[in-house]
């Protein structure tokens, strides 16, 4: 692997060089072959749409980096293979608003056992998030947030090893003045308490309460 520099000028402090590391003209390149299949329709008056899409995707000569061993340590999978399927569902009324969004993703096995492992957790098998808004009489907007995510890995140094859970709760309203518009809420993050929460290796399982004001003029 090449490696050269690129001169880049930041304003009037000076210059930056840059290191862009460039492959070998003879090395293999990494190969995908796609198949999807997909549906979107529309329903009670276009208030509702359901998304959905069945995937495979086969990878050929995947090219794996392990961050913890250096920024030069490579291994190739020489053939993987996923599928999986994408459902969205959305729901649009006069008073009352639902997302749901979902994910499966599943790893196939075909050779390089020894890394099929680390790979397969470079995505998490199942993701879930729930989001619905109910609009008040009197303008009180109150919303409701759910989020779930199998463990993953998104390199060799940063993972969450168990399955992860959230909730949201939030009430927000807007105040229009002579002047301008204040908008205030109240935001409950992690209802439900859950604890050894690590994403990226920042540890936030604990129960937040947060009030927030904005003033447009």
């Amino acid at each position: 692997m090449a490696c050269a520099f690129f001169l880049r000028k930041l304003f009037k402090l000076g210059y930056l060089w840059e290191p862009i590391f460039v492959s070998d003209p003879g090395s293999l390149k990494e190969g995908l072959d796609s198949i999807e299949i997909g549906y979107l329709g529309h329903f009670l008056d276009q208030k509702m749409a359901l998304d959905i899409k069945f995937f495979y995707h086969d990878f050929t000569d995947r090219i794996i980096l392990f961050d913890e061993f250096g920024p030069e340590f490579y291994s190739r999978l020489n053939e993987y293979e996923q599928a999986g399927f994408e459902m969205q569902l959305s729901y649009t009324g006069e008073t009352d608003s639902l997302h749901l969004g979902y994910s499966y993703v599943k790893e196939i096995e075909r050779d390089n056992s020894e890394l099929v492992e680390a790979v397969a957790l470079s995505s998490p098998e199942q993701t879930l998030s729930l989001l619905y808004s109910h609009r008040f009489a009197n303008d009180w907007l109150g919303s409701i947030s759910l989020f779930y995510v199998d463990d993953l890995r998104w390199n060799f140094s940063a993972a969450s090893t168990v399955p992860v859970s959230w909730a949201d709760l939030k009430l927000a309203r807007k105040f229009k003045t002579t002047n301008g518009d204040l908008d205030v809420s109240l935001t409950a993050q992690n209802i439900f308490d859950e604890e050894k929460i690590n994403l990226r290796g920042r540890d936030s399982g604990e129960r937040r309460i947060l009030l927030s004001a904005k003033y447009s003029f």
